[in-house]
């Protein structure tokens, strides 16, 4: 397979579909067709789409930053085309911010005004090209130094149909990407081709949408990013007779849980012993789906604002504190003996600032911190929170980070910076319906939420009955121990007594 082109002529056909006019003229063109303003708009948050008027329209600030950070480039493209290249360059940029340091590939780099302004805004990457490198992503993949299953995103912009056997091209990028890795495309779309019908000199294809939809079915382990919006019954885009449009194809491959535990298959000894060693554990299915589902009602009904006071009025949230599979687990670790202290319901919604691309929060313990002066049930020797999430945690959908063992690193100093061990966060990925515990001593993290869900979820803490705080915390309510079977209420009662 060679990468867009059968040689370096077709190549050069590819970059050099132009109108070869000085950029004054090209901005008249621009705004004489695509009847843009160049005012900045702040495109759609969608990634996969189709690139018409109305994508140049938001884009329309990023068609004018590529002009004047690769204008050479751009001079030589058609003006109603770097739509794709001004997509390309801010999906790069947006999903280079979840990662701490990304490696990037670009994949026909030649003439690419996207991959020429990313360089020039100081993003690093490796690029394949014919006639940059001599290489295309078949000889690219073969060779002994590649490494594969490394990069966190790749791009290519309006080459893949220019490759004979694009479903090789498609799973080679694949094989590339690292877990959670993001491919960023453009291609050329005609809705109702068929194979056979004539298509534009050098490619081989125009693509539908049932084409897409099939093909990236088909690369196993990944998927979209967002549901696809390539419904295009008004192509507005004309080149060598041909009337089409662009479509854009992001997609994610599917990130590896960071601990190979079948957390599903473990003893409660097994339990004790990870959550020990790791500083946290996961219970799956703590909650079934009818009682997530009731729990997300329940939320919306009663207007939760995070505080242990505010979410004792739903029926579910009181069931929770005595969750038959957390209990267990926490017998294991804990012994029989235990508190049941505070509670908080967390909902993160999706991220609105557009400068705000890190999935991950600052590193921090959760011993003493987070509760208002002269608050000290933070401050037991010993305890955990627990976080029963009602949504599932993706690699955008505000997953929780530990440091494994850094609840026996006793060294640490409560409220220091520890974004030193940063290289030694692991994602924590989880279903809706599951728990997952974790000491006060181990250091973790939130994430900003990327994606287009809200996150809910109910945060429980626990501790040793001989844990004593190290002042005076509030007894819960006589009617409200009392509101729970005899058998439970000794989890509420004395919780100012120990050690």
């Amino acid at each position: 397979m060679s990468l867009p082109f059968d040689g370096i002529n077709a190549l050069r056909r590819r970059v050099s579909r132009h109108i070869p006019r000085p950029v004054k003229s090209w901005v008249r063109s621009l705004d004489q067709h695509a009847k843009i303003s160049f005012a900045s708009k702040k495109p759609a948050q969608h990634f996969n789409r189709i690139l018409d008027d109305t994508a140049r329209r938001e884009y329309s600030g990023t068609i004018n930053r590529l002009a004047e950070m690769a204008p050479e480039i751009v001079a030589k493209k058609i003006p109603r085309a770097n739509i794709q290249q001004a997509f390309v360059f801010d999906t790069v940029v947006h999903f280079a911010g979840q990662f701490m340091t990304p490696r990037i590939l670009c994949v026909g780099s030649f003439e690419d005004s996207a991959a020429a302004s990313l360089r020039k805004a100081g993003f690093e990457f490796e690029e394949i090209d014919p006639v940059v490198n001599q290489l295309d992503l078949d000889k690219f993949s073969m060779l002994p130094t590649t490494k594969r299953e490394t990069y966190d995103i790749v791009f290519s912009t309006s080459v893949m149909e220019h490759v004979e056997d694009d479903l090789k091209f498609l799973k080679q990028i694949t094989e590339l990407l690292g877990p959670g890795g993001v491919c960023v495309l453009t291609v050329d779309f005609k809705e109702g081709y068929r194979v056979g019908d004539p298509v534009i000199g050098g490619d081989y294809r125009f693509y539908t949408k049932q084409d897409l939809l099939e093909k990236v079915a088909g690369l196993a382990g990944c998927d979209l990013v967002d549901p696809p919006q390539w419904d295009c019954p008004d192509p507005d885009f004309e080149l060598a007779g041909f009337k089409y449009t662009f479509a854009t194809v992001v997609f994610r491959k599917h990130a590896v849980p960071a601990f190979a535990v079948a957390w599903d298959k473990m003893t409660g000894s097994e339990q004790a012993r990870f959550y020990n060693e790791n500083g946290f554990l996961l219970i799956p299915g703590a909650l079934s789906r009818d009682e997530v589902t009731e729990a997300i009602q329940e939320i919306g009904k009663c207007g939760f604002r995070g505080t242990t006071e505010e979410i004792w009025g739903a029926r579910f949230a009181r069931a929770l504190v005595t969750n038959p599979k957390l209990l267990s687990a926490l017998g294991e670790i804990f012994g029989k003996d235990i508190r049941f202290f505070k509670a908080a319901y967390a909902e993160t919604q999706r991220e609105k600032d557009p400068q705000v691309t890190k999935v991950r929060k600052a590193l921090h313990q959760d011993y003493g911190i987070g509760e208002k002066e002269g608050d000290p049930r933070n401050s037991a020797a010993s305890w955990v929170n627990v976080a029963f999430y009602l949504t599932d945690l993706t690699a955008t959908h505000a997953p929780l980070w530990v440091v494994p063992g850094s609840n026996r690193m006793y060294q640490f100093v409560p409220f220091s910076d520890f974004e030193f061990l940063a290289d030694q966060a692991k994602m924590v990925l989880a279903r809706a319906g599951d728990a997952v515990l974790f000491h006060c001593n181990t250091v973790h993290a939130a994430s900003n939420n990327l994606s287009g869900e809200t996150r809910h979820a109910l945060f429980y803490s626990y501790r040793p009955a001989w844990a004593k705080p190290a002042g005076a915390v509030p007894e819960w309510p006589s009617d409200f121990v009392e509101s729970f079977s005899s058998e439970y209420q000794k989890l509420f009662r004395n919780l100012n007594v120990g050690l």
